[in-house]
């Protein structure tokens, strides 16, 4: 094992560890008009080169259709069989690096599989496009007369559609560096003396334009803390411009620099730009924490989150309410605005509602995690996926989305789950567990009563009020969204004691090891201690 270190192979994790990734963005300081050439030449052909190869890879709708019926094993093997042929085709690309193609190669054949998963999990899947890059100013400026002229409802949704297409185009896609090498991918250095850090990206080939002999020398490489020294034809070097508190405190320091994707901003804070941006993995080996009680997440609509920490019998240690009336009125501000905008024929960005959701989920999620840690709690969930795929299901041509999608955009309810899923292992804390979100926030964690009784609804000028919960059966009262919490809690400590799935017959689980059952168990066990 330390030869294979020692020749820059994987490191093992050492045992009761496990390795968490997290992307740092890295401005690149001001480049010339050289190196921006360069850049955008190398992104443009890699551009191309995937185009290309989903051109003569990507199955047609049919054959979509057939192979999204296949199981996932099967799915597999025709991927890996489609393999060789891709690597051939990525290979002959022009003016691009060696990493650069096999970064093309990588997104290719991944899109293909996830195009492929998607179909079996969806009524229909559209084939993935790839934006044009040449200027769409003029079908831009078209698109929007065509609005002004449309004489009805369904046309003029119909040329809203268009035109959210045209503003797409013009975009590069992101050029991936698989390696961390300096004779094929990528390196991020430092420099010893002034401490600025520096990227060398091989972007070309060796035939291509932009190919000159440039050196390496003084700089360390932050992948192995060794001195630099090396000449190349393939690439150049980069300045990045970095935080202290954030960069250096959160990544650098603790974690060791992977793979990395090479961006172009053409719009930063509502403002047209003209930056790129490095976004570096790192990896983090942290220590595992092995769970002792159970924390149970409800995510709504007036309440962002409610979160209760119970321990093995369910009984609650903490609890806490996670209020999101300051980002739902905000959020409905900014669709008043919109829609009165829209009924003039402007067109608006979404760029603000996603900056505040974004931010309200990042606080709600850190303040989970903390809970969490304090706790050494498994983190458990609501399985949304069925709410999800609404949001996914195909709309009508002309038919506009209705206010159910609106709100579940609004509520941001898979943008929490994603979030939790990397920074609850950062801490060293279990991925999150999902279960069933049916009965969750009518059942009466006492005694296991369900009815729908239970939550009432109570119609105000608001939507609903339904934040009381009271037991038809035991009486027993809440709130409804921590009740809901605690019960999904309870349910995720049931689901892990259950045998595998592999370990099931197919017959319907004994009356032993039903939910219910487990609740009232635990509430003997609570009222014996």
């Amino acid at each position: 094992m330390a030869e294979k270190a020692k020749r820059g192979g994987k490191r093992a994790t050492p045992p009761g560890h496990s390795k968490v990734f997290k992307t740092a963005i890295f401005k690149i300081h001001n480049p010339s008009r050289h190196k921006r050439a360069m850049l955008r030449s190398a992104m443009k052909h890699a551009h191309l080169g995937y185009e290309k190869l989903l051109d003569q890879f990507m199955p047609c709708d049919q054959e979509i259709k057939r192979l999204g019926e296949l199981n996932k094993k099967e799915r597999r093997e025709y991927v890996n069989n489609i393999q060789p042929k891709v690597i051939k085709s990525a290979s002959r690309l022009p003016n691009l690096s060696v990493n650069a193609k096999s970064g093309v190669r990588v997104e290719a054949l991944a899109q293909i599989k996830s195009t492929l998963g998607l179909q079996s999990e969806q009524e229909s899947v559209g084939l993935p496009t790839v934006p044009r890059i040449n200027d769409s100013q003029p079908e831009y400026e078209a698109a929007l007369e065509d609005i002004v002229r449309s004489s009805h409802l369904m046309e003029e949704n119909r040329c809203k559609d268009e035109l959210n297409t045209v503003a797409k185009m013009g975009t590069l896609r992101p050029l991936y560096f698989c390696r961390t090498d300096v004779t094929g991918g990528y390196v991020f250095l430092k420099h010893p003396d002034t401490g600025r850090y520096y990227a060398w990206l091989n972007l070309h080939g060796k035939d291509s334009r932009y190919a000159k002999k440039r050196a390496i020398t003084g700089l360390v490489n932050m992948q192995d803390g060794e001195i630099l020294t090396k000449t190349s034809k393939t690439g150049a070097l980069f300045p990045l411009e970095c935080g202290y508190a954030h960069h250096d405190l959160r990544f650098i320091e603790q974690g060791q620099p992977q793979t990395a994707r090479l961006y172009h901003r053409l719009e930063r804070n509502g403002k047209p730009c003209d930056d790129y941006e490095l976004h570096v993995t790192f990896k983090y080996v942290v220590k595992k924490v092995e769970p002792t009680t159970w924390l149970g997440v409800d995510r709504g609509v007036y309440n962002l989150a409610a979160a209760v920490v119970v321990d093995d019998a369910g009984k609650v240690i903490e609890s806490r309410v996670m209020s999101g009336m300051d980002l739902r009125y905000r959020q409905r501000e900014m669709e008043r605005r919109i829609a009165r905008l829209q009924k003039k024929g402007l067109t608006t960005k979404g760029s603000k509602r996603r900056a505040w959701a974004n931010e309200a989920v990042h606080v709600v999620s850190n303040q989970i995690v903390a809970l969490a840690a304090e706790c050494r709690s498994q983190v458990v969930l609501e399985d949304l996926k069925s709410l999800s795929a609404v949001r996914r299901k195909k709309r009508i041509p002309g038919k506009r989305r209705g206010g159910f999608n609106r709100l579940l955009g609004r509520v941001q309810y898979e943008k929490l789950r994603k979030v939790l899923e990397y920074k609850l292992p950062l801490a060293g804390l279990p991925y999150p567990v999902l279960v069933r979100a049916a009965r969750t926030s009518q059942t009466c964690p006492e005694c296991s009563k369900w009815s729908r009784d239970n939550r009432v609804k109570k119609p105000t000028s608001d939507g609903f009020q339904m934040d009381k919960f009271k037991c038809v059966e035991c009486g027993f009262k809440a709130n409804a969204d921590l009740n809901a919490a605690r019960v999904i809690a309870m349910k995720g400590h049931w689901l892990t004691g259950l045998p595998k799935k592999s370990e099931r017959k197919k017959e319907p689980l004994p009356d032993a090891l039903n939910f219910e059952k487990f609740l009232k168990d635990c509430a003997e066990r609570r009222i014996g201690a």
